[in-house]
């Protein structure tokens, strides 16, 4: 049976990260549940440490490997990594899908033309019906979602008439704002995923990055003070990739730098990784007393081009004091 292309993508992915886990144990101890199997190909989920051997990229059970899409597909992001099911699974319910309803939030209140958000709406104070509220040439156009069958319905519709709203309708509506700390967490998801792709496992073996792990498994939970995600208009920076901080010498660390790109919109975002011998709750405290003044950090663009998972010694150089 012929091989489908995302299989053979799942393979690529699997050898090249576990060639460079083989050469991340033998440096970097892991610390595991039980002893490592003495198997070349192994692979380490980036966000749970769960360790697979190849027959996890058959997809015919929960205990597999997915490509992950950094940022999300929905977002036009690339699979560029693998992780396991159950954490691929998990951030798209908690995470991926709240970062697309604020961004569709942020395109609503910006008018936006062909944005569109869910809200609920109120008529004459009364009437209340859920709506898909879209913002067209004209104005703002309501879709109330609408069951002829029901009496409350019949009603709206008498109300509302045909085409233009009659002068004499009040009507009003309300929108969720998805929570400003789960989308900062999407965000600190979103840059630890792709600094690993970078960098490997030379990056993300280390103890320090245990809590900011935790903290993008556990969203509902508040386990760092700071995610050290950072408006990119006060920078310099206008391309994607990975930036070393030098100066200030307390807040050396990695900026992420990527996009996220919706049908209507590109927007950048910037943010801040401890490197791996700091603990991220230290480091992030750190952020957090010097937030006003981070406009004047210096950073060193990690040459894109340069293979730092096959030469792992020289991502070593980087991540160390």
């Amino acid at each position: 049976m012929k091989a489908s292309k995302n299989h053979k993508k799942r393979v690529e992915l699997f050898r090249k990260f576990s060639n460079n886990f083989q050469k991340a144990r033998e440096v970097i101890p892991l610390v595991a549940e039980k002893p490592l199997p003495d198997n070349k190909f192994l692979y380490v989920c980036p966000l749970c440490f769960k360790v697979f051997n190849e027959g996890a990229l058959n997809q015919g059970s929960n205990y597999s490997l997915t490509i992950e899409h950094v940022p999300s597909y929905s977002l036009q992001g690339k699979g560029i990594l693998l992780t396991c099911k159950e954490c691929n699974n998990e951030a798209g319910s908690k995470l991926d899908k709240k970062l697309l309803d604020f961004e569709a939030v942020e395109e609503f209140n910006q008018k936006s033309l062909g944005s569109k958000i869910k809200a609920f709406v109120e008529i004459n104070n009364e009437l209340k019906s859920s709506a898909l509220i879209s913002n067209l040439e004209g104005g703002v156009h309501f879709k109330l979602n609408i069951n002829r069958d029901e009496p409350r319905d019949k009603k709206l519709q008498s109300i509302l008439g045909k085409g233009r709203l009659p002068s004499t309708v009040q009507i009003s509506f309300k929108y969720n704002q998805p929570d400003k700390r789960i989308v900062l967490i999407s965000h600190l998801r979103i840059a630890y995923l792709l600094a690993f792709s970078r960098l490997g496992y030379a990056y993300i073996l280390s103890n320090g990055l245990e809590k900011i792990r935790h903290q993008i498994l556990d969203p509902n939970k508040i386990l760092l003070p700071e995610f050290g995600s950072i408006n990119p208009i006060n920078y310099e920076f206008k391309r994607e990739g990975i930036y070393l901080v030098t100066t200030p010498k307390e807040l050396k660390s990695l900026l992420v730098v990527f996009k996220m790109r919706t049908s209507l919109s590109l927007k950048f975002q910037c943010v801040m990784l401890p490197l791996p011998y700091e603990d991220a709750f230290d480091f992030y405290q750190k952020v957090l007393l010097r937030n006003s003044n981070l406009t004047k950090i210096t950073c060193i663009n990690l040459d894109p081009n340069f293979d730092y998972l096959e030469n792992f010694r020289e991502a070593l150089k980087i991540l160390s004091k």
